[in-house]
Parts: structure tokens; C-alpha cells; sequence
């Protein structure tokens, strides 16, 4: 029962990734800390895109409510990134690495790399939101300013939206991002610690914290960490030999 509430959690974090990026709605609306908080979002863009290194940790936390203290479930993942052209993301189950226009995705349990050319975006990534999704909220409110330090409340009356609100939490004199919380709209269903089916309002927290990145890690950013041309097609490096490979780039 355990394996099945973790794979539920699972579901859930990619949803709340996906569905960050996939907005598309307009309303009109634009008040004073719409404004500063969309320019505010495209520093951090810009930012992020610049040629240097970046590294974080991010940490999902998953809460059985909104108001929830107890931490249901917790995952950490690795993102490096080089530019807007260049970017890893590693956790438990899975590797991504972007890298100058070819997509890499490697299931580390089934052993299968996925190759693909497909155009990545930063904030797809780090899941922070676009004027995409600005524009279907309802209201923006500064919540608190403190040291250069804002959070932001996002509230949204969309019945396509899976949250009814996100908090934003950025360094703005850094120009980083430090935390995100997703209230979702609608219950899903979960198991409790006593294998009791229940309906619940669940709340993700997803927290940013820059690091310095290694120099042994910078390989990771590269394709040629994972797989090297063979012929007309991928073989893959000693690393992953075990590792059954797709190729959707139709390299010739």
C-alpha cells in the first residue's frame, strides 16, 4: 500500500510541473503587483539563462492539506544548468539533461534512455510561473516584502486550473527563486497510515537552494556523459551500458 502512495505523490508532482507551463487562458486583469511580479519573473528568466553555471537542490514537500504541518511525502532532486541551452535534473527515479536542442530522459529503474529533439525552457524545469499563467489568475497580492525578499499569493477562479492559489517566494536582489506552494483546488484521493481511502485538498511545497556547483559535476550537463554517436543512431557510455536505448532525433 506504501508503493502505491508514493506512486499517487509521484503523479501528483508531475502534474504540478506540467500544468505550471500548460496555461493559456486571458483575463484582463493587471493590477500594480501583476505588473511588478510578471517583470520581477522575467529577471529571474533572464537570469537563469545567462552563460555560467547554476546549481540547486530542490526539495518537494507534499502536505495532506493546506494548513497541513506534517510532511505526507518528501523528494529532493539535483539541477544543474549552464545557459538557457544547457540543463540537468536528477532524482531517485530519473535523469533529464538538455543539451543544446536534444532532450535526454533515463528511467535509472528501468534502465531505458529516451533521446528527443525537444526544446526545453528553464521554467519548465524549475516550474516557476510564466505570464502564461499570470494571466489566468484572478488576483495577485504581495503577501510580504523583507530585505529584498518577496512572496507573492496567486489566486485563481479558472475551473480548468488544478490550484485555487500559489505562493511565490523570490530574492529579488539576488535574483533567485526560493520557494513555491501549490494549493490545490480539487481533492484527490489518498491513503492514510491505516490503508483508509480519503478525499483531501493536498498542498506542495517546492523549496529552491542555490549551491555551488562542483567541477566534477559539469559533465553531467553534457549528452556525451550518457551517450555517444554511433553509425546513425546512440550507443551508450560505459556509465549506462546496461541501459536500453531509444532514439527519436533520427541523427544522420
Amino acid at each position: 500500500m506504501r508503493r502505491n502512495t508514493t506512486k499517487q505523490s509521484l503523479i501528483l508532482l508531475k502534474i504540478s510541473l506540467l500544468t505550471l507551463i500548460t496555461a493559456g487562458l486571458f483575463n484582463p486583469l493587471y493590477a500594480q503587483d501583476t505588473k511588478l511580479l510578471s517583470q520581477e519573473l522575467q529577471s529571474l528568466k533572464e537570469r537563469y539563462e545567462k552563460e555560467e553555471p547554476i546549481a540547486m537542490k530542490i526539495i518537494y514537500k507534499m502536505f495532506e492539506t493546506a494548513t497541513s504541518t506534517e510532511v505526507r511525502e518528501s523528494r529532493e532532486a539535483r539541477f544543474l544548468m549552464n545557459g538557457k541551452n544547457n540543463f540537468y535534473l536528477e532524482n531517485e527515479s530519473s535523469i533529464s539533461v538538455y543539451d543544446h536542442g536534444k532532450t535526454l530522459l533515463a528511467d535509472k529503474a528501468e534502465k531505458n534512455i529516451f533521446l528527443l529533439n525537444q526544446k526545453q525552457e528553464v521554467n519548465t524545469q524549475l516550474a516557476f510561473p510564466t505570464d502564461s499563467v499570470l494571466k489566468l489568475c484572478s488576483s495577485i497580492k504581495l503577501l510580504k516584502e523583507e530585505k529584498g525578499i518577496k512572496t507573492y499569493r496567486l489566486n485563481f477562479d479558472s475551473p480548468f486550473y488544478p490550484y485555487s492559489s500559489i505562493e511565490l517566494t523570490i530574492n529579488t536582489q539576488k535574483r533567485q527563486l526560493h520557494q513555491l506552494s501549490l494549493f490545490y483546488a480539487n481533492k484527490v484521493s489518498i491513503t492514510d497510515k491505516e490503508e483508509t481511502e480519503k478525499w483531501v485538498k493536498p498542498r506542495m511545497e517546492i523549496v529552491y537552494i542555490t549551491q555551488e556547483i562542483a567541477p566534477s559535476e559539469k559533465d553531467k550537463l553534457k549528452l556525451s556523459a550518457y551517450v555517444l554517436p554511433k553509425n546513425e543512431t546512440y550507443m551508450p557510455t560505459k556509465a549506462y551500458q546496461s541501459y536500453h536505448i531509444t532514439d527519436n532525433t533520427q541523427a544522420r
